[in-house]
């Protein structure tokens, strides 16, 4: 019986091997976009670029503007369980740990295509959560193809720009169901604060170097690449946990800490933990 689930196991990780082998790689085509792209003047960490509210609203309506670079446009909504199901943008996908994202990334059932993906993230505000997983993505994403730089599988990523909330201001009718659950309310404070423990753990667990499916010697020469600097400069691709932020996570106890001392001002939680990560 093992022997069975060990065969299994290794037939799965053979054939996602295959698929990510198989798959194209793909250069960015956001230069033949013909949209604007907006500022984050908040945050001199956040490199990517972001759209309006408007501007995703006429992607989704109007395919035409996108279908000629791209397979298909996926929006990904980064916020926890209780606020992607108490409304969301019509058709987007709920991910919003690194373990979700990872299945995301290895998706054996995902059809091959001469086109890439538009990928657009979010959260409430689209200030952390997003930005964070966005960027995760994106460090997953170069390491699996680092021997076919600059060529990505996922290699344009936009963030809507204020997030959610903004787009439920314009968009009700486009929301599923159509209503907008804040992250922090008094109905759903229990939820909160289960959700934020399990994305403080999720932060603290998660490994810095990101899974691949390579032989062992593919992944040192990976690993004793980015180790000896070389010329090749990947800027934000390679921005890593702080390692002083994951020493102070070494304790499970660490979140319920975190909470119990700033009870006072839960909304300030996850901006907290999420900025220290950047």
């Amino acid at each position: 019986m093992q022997d069975d689930m060990i065969n299994k196991d290794s037939q799965l990780t053979s054939k996602t091997e295959t698929n990510l082998q198989s798959s194209k790689l793909f250069d960015s085509q956001l230069k033949n976009l013909q949209i604007k792209f907006e500022n984050n003047l908040n945050n001199d960490y956040d490199t990517f670029n972001r759209i309006s509210s408007n501007t995703l609203f006429n992607l989704i309506n109007d395919t035409k503007l996108w279908k000629n670079h791209y397979s298909d446009l996926k929006i990904i909504d980064c916020r926890f369980n209780y606020e992607f199901i108490g409304g969301h943008i019509e058709n987007s996908i709920n991910i919003n740990s690194i373990e979700h994202l990872k299945n995301f990334y290895f998706d054996s059932t995902r059809k091959c295509s001469k086109k890439p993906e538009l990928l657009i993230f979010h959260c409430e505000f689209s200030q952390f959560r997003s930005l964070y997983l966005l960027k995760q993505l994106r460090r997953l994403d170069r390491f699996n193809c680092l021997d076919n730089y600059p060529l990505l599988n996922f290699p344009d990523l936009l963030i809507l720009n204020e997030g959610y909330k903004d787009w439920f201001s314009y968009y009700p009718l486009k929301c599923s169901p159509q209503n907008y659950i804040p992250m922090v309310s008094n109905q759903n404070y229990e939820l909160y604060l289960q959700d934020f423990s399990n994305c403080k753990l999720d932060l603290c667990t998660s490994k810095l170097d990101p899974p691949t499916h390579t032989n062992k010697q593919n992944t040192m020469e990976k690993r004793s690449l980015r180790k000896t600097n070389t010329a090749i400069s990947f800027k934000s691709d390679f921005n890593e946990i702080r390692p002083t932020f994951r020493k102070s996570c070494s304790s499970k106890l660490f979140a319920d800490e975190l909470i119990t001392k700033e009870s006072h001002d839960p909304s300030l939680l996850l901006k907290r933990v999420l900025q220290d990560n950047f």
